[in-house]
């Protein structure tokens, strides 16, 4: 069942005073934003993920004390930390946050003008690959930084599968997602459990 959103007739303004302009111009950004974590070294995020497997099952197991090892010798427990330690470092630093925005109708149409009189108008940018990356050129970053579409395509080559999808799905949710306010916003919504008044 698909959620209305009804205007509540209390908070509603006068269309009369209503100020457009002010409305618009304070606040948060409108525009949806979906975020991705990247890895441009997954053998480090394979190998930092055995290694924290491997200490699970070690710390599942009796401690039997250090009581047997020899001066300068490490525990297998230890030895496991070291290890987890240096390839969750490797696996820190080749990680990137991919940040997709929503565009606008505007942006979009101005976009896909653009790129079907380069690749010709019947090239659906929709469709293909060269426009995803031009999507995300206008709405895209990486750490921040904004991209060109030819080096979104050096990116999609670099992470090629289940992480370009992700970004791809990115900004397919971006574009698509609505802000939910859920009941216990309104009034009637609004009034406290027993078990939360009692807490």
């Amino acid at each position: 069942m698909t959620e209305q959103n009804t205007p509540d007739e209390t908070t509603t303004p006068d269309p009369e005073t209503f100020d457009f302009e002010s409305w618009l111009a304070t606040g948060k950004t409108g525009r949806a934003r979906e975020t991705v974590i990247i890895y441009n070294d997954l053998d480090a995020v394979a190998e930092a993920t055995e290694l924290q497997r491997e200490l699970a099952k070690l710390s599942d197991q009796p401690d039997t004390g250090d009581e047997d090892l020899a001066v300068g010798e490490k525990s297998t427990l230890t030895e496991l930390q070291d290890r987890w330690e240096a390839a969750k470092a490797r696996m820190d630093a080749a990680k990137a946050t991919v940040e997709v925005t929503a565009l606008s109708d505007a942006e979009i149409e101005r976009i896909q003008a653009d790129f079907q009189r380069e690749h010709g108008s019947k090239v659906d940018p929709l469709k293909s690959h060269a426009g995803t990356c031009a999507f995300l050129a206008a709405g895209g970053t990486i750490n921040g930084r904004r991209l060109t579409a030819e080096q979104w395509e050096q990116l999609s080559e670099k992470i090629a599968g289940g992480q370009w999808l992700q970004i791809k799905q990115a900004h397919i949710v971006a574009q698509q997602s609505t802000p939910r306010v859920d009941s216990p916003f309104s009034r009637a919504g609004s009034r406290l459990s027993p078990a939360v008044r009692a807490g």
